[in-house]
């Protein structure tokens, strides 16, 4: 399925007015991006975080003013005819369809498109592809990376192997796992571990039964396999819809968190889901 006939926006706009969710009245603030990107290659996934990191107005369209400093070799981002070419539907915006189409011709003609983005461009996948297998090494790291920084440090290392039950002693061969001596572990690093006691999985993984408990279209999301979705967890899932609605990610996990253990659980993704659901079919 093409990711334009989606309609991603409402899907999860549907999701969040299911759970009282509102959308945040402020755009966040955004950290430093780069001034102009330049596209060489043309990838619908990627055309729509464009977009989305285009929509200064976070409401998935963008104004002649939005659309004019998107666009870097524009003969002149004010002229009112070069919007009116782009907007197709003469809806006096232009919707990612008409951005895409504008993105996907310049870099047939020219080889390249500049873009200039308002805030980081996301991640995005087309949600109906399942995503590729994770590496057990990199899920367990994940567990145990407190700092969010893809790495296990020595304290963050310690928790690890007194959770995985190893020999306490395991810990002073961070030194020697560290190949490349920034004092901590990445996958890679840590691989070794996983591999000289292959256990290690069975015992940090949670009972199989809890993760079919999962609907199947949250599993995709639950990098840490504990069954549930975390605040982190349902930011990454967000963004992999569009990129725009990962903001609403703390009011929807606040409103359809039933149970208070600041985690979505399966009663609570259910719920939350089917209630979406007929919301948006009664639109």
């Amino acid at each position: 399925m093409s990711l334009r006939t989606l309609n991603p926006a409402r899907v999860a706009l549907a999701f969040a007015l299911a759970t009282g969710a509102e959308v945040p009245a402020q755009e966040p603030a955004a950290p430093e991006v780069p001034e102009i990107l330049t596209e060489l290659v043309y990838h619908e996934a990627r055309s729509l975080a464009l977009f989305a990191a285009c929509d200064k107005s976070l409401d998935d369209r963008l104004d002649v003013f939005e659309f004019g400093a998107a666009f870097v070799d524009l003969e002149d981002p004010r002229d009112p005819s070069i919007f009116r070419k782009v907007d197709s539907d003469a809806s006096g915006f232009v919707e990612w369809t008409e951005f895409d189409v504008r993105l996907a011709q310049s870099i047939e003609r020219v080889g390249q498109i500049r873009v200039r983005p308002v805030r980081p461009v996301s991640d995005v996948r087309d949600p109906t592809i399942p995503p590729p297998p994770i590496d057990p090494t990199e899920q367990i790291l994940g567990r145990f990376d407190v700092d969010h920084d893809g790495r296990l440090g020595v304290d963050e290392f310690r928790t690890f192997v007194m959770r995985a039950d190893l020999d306490p002693s395991v810990v002073e061969r961070l030194t020697v796992l560290d190949t490349d001596r920034d004092g901590t572990l990445d996958v890679p690093e840590l691989a070794p571990v996983i591999q000289a006691a292959p256990s290690i999985w069975q015992r940090l993984a949670p009972h199989e039964r809890e993760i079919r408990a999962m609907p199947s279209e949250f599993r995709a999301i639950d990098v840490n396999l504990d069954g549930a979705i975390g605040r982190s967890e349902l930011e990454v899932g967000l963004a992999r819809i569009h990129p725009a609605i990962a903001v609403w990610a703390k009011r929807v996990m606040a409103d359809a968190d039933r149970s208070r253990d600041n985690t979505l659980g399966p009663p609570e993704l259910t719920t939350a889901a089917t209630t979406a659901r007929r919301r948006l079919e009664a639109k």
